[in-house]
């Protein structure tokens, strides 16, 4: 669909107000906005027309217009640009990535946290996508008679941790085979590796203590299994009760977030340079009218990508999130694949 420009400007101009207090926007307000010399009849006028077209709804008979969804999908494909990045904003964020722990877990947990009080709404970071890694370290620490802590060192530096208990008394022998056990069987396996037949070949490599230790056997392959999930960390999920427009979707949207596989496959889509906007009405598996997400992928190395995002309503302010966006996300790969912090 193509729209004159006068259209456009009045679109794009009701979508900037409704966009600051959420508000419907009349013709009079309008008129007071918009660089146009037009009567305050014929912007009600071109609105009628807009609605007409689906850009437009009036919620109520009396009161003024709103964008609808393909209002804002018109807008963000048609007419959105942006400024560059401000030098305080650009200044923040570099500050933000000095201080970050850089372990990829509270990196990742706190660039989430980082995040979302810059911009004051929900923010998503995904951890690199990794569907062929392994383990590369094994530690298996004693923590009780029967129980070891299993914890296990993936290839781009993440630590996952599970405790096993034994079913019999465990002995400083048996903490050192087991260690030497799983560093030679079990480490660079990707979990397409671990099909039953390769754990039951393992098992039997158990030798004599077997039964007494095939718990930490199913714990190790229960930590390469966890390897593979999606990890999204989430940030202020509570921000979004802020915006009434969202009340009639907050059921679904915490559905949403509690499926962190389907949630962690609608932010990483597009590409690496791609700036996607995705709008409630248009989400897989989920229908969520005035619910919005803005996100990106960052470029962890090695050809690995995970991504950045923010929730919100669909007036948020995308012309001044997309640039804060892009810079954090550059910022955040450079940090993943190790050459963002100055010591």
């Amino acid at each position: 669909m193509q729209i004159d420009e006068r259209k456009q400007k009045i679109l794009a101009t009701v979508i900037r107000l409704y966009s600051a207090d959420g508000e419907p926007v009349g013709s009079g307000l309008l008129s007071e906005y918009l660089d146009l010399q037009l009567s305050t009849a014929t912007l009600r006028n071109e609105m009628a027309a807009l609605t007409k077209l689906g850009l437009l709804m009036q919620p109520h008979t009396s009161a003024g217009r709103v964008p609808s969804m393909h209002g804002y999908r018109y807008y963000a494909d048609y007419l959105m640009s942006f400024e560059p990045l401000a030098s305080k904003d650009k200044q923040l964020i570099d500050e933000i990535f000095t201080y970050l722990d850089y372990e990829l877990e509270r990196l990742l947990q706190g660039a989430a946290a980082a995040f979302s009080e810059i911009t004051g709404y929900t923010a998503m970071v995904s951890s690199p996508r990794q569907p062929d890694f392994g383990i590369v370290h094994f530690d298996v620490l004693q923590v009780g008679r029967y129980t070891v802590a299993l914890v296990g060192v993936s290839q781009n530096g993440a630590v996952f941790m599970r405790v096993a208990n034994a079913r019999e008394s465990l002995t400083a022998d048996d903490i050192t085979f087991l260690s030497v056990f799983l560093n030679t069987q079990m480490t660079y396996l990707s979990s397409k590796d671990i099909t039953q037949d390769k754990i039951t070949a393992l098992a039997r490599k158990l030798g004599a203590r077997a039964q007494a230790l095939l718990p930490v056997l199913s714990c190790a392959v229960g930590l390469l299994g966890e390897l593979h999930d999606p990890h999204v960390y989430v940030e202020s999920l509570e921000n979004l009760l802020d915006y009434r427009d969202l009340d009639v979707s907050l059921r679904g949207i915490i559905a949403l977030f509690g499926d962190k596989r389907v949630l962690e496959n609608i932010i990483t889509q597009g590409g690496p340079e791609d700036i996607q906007i995705l709008f409630g009405e248009e989400l897989p598996a989920y229908y969520l009218p005035g619910f919005c997400l803005l996100s990106a992928q960052y470029a962890a190395g090695g050809g690995k990508f995970g991504a950045v995002a923010l929730a919100g309503p669909s007036r948020m302010q995308h012309t001044k999130l997309i640039p804060l966006l892009k810079y954090f996300t550059e910022k955040l790969g450079q940090a993943v694949a190790g050459g963002g912090k100055k010591e």
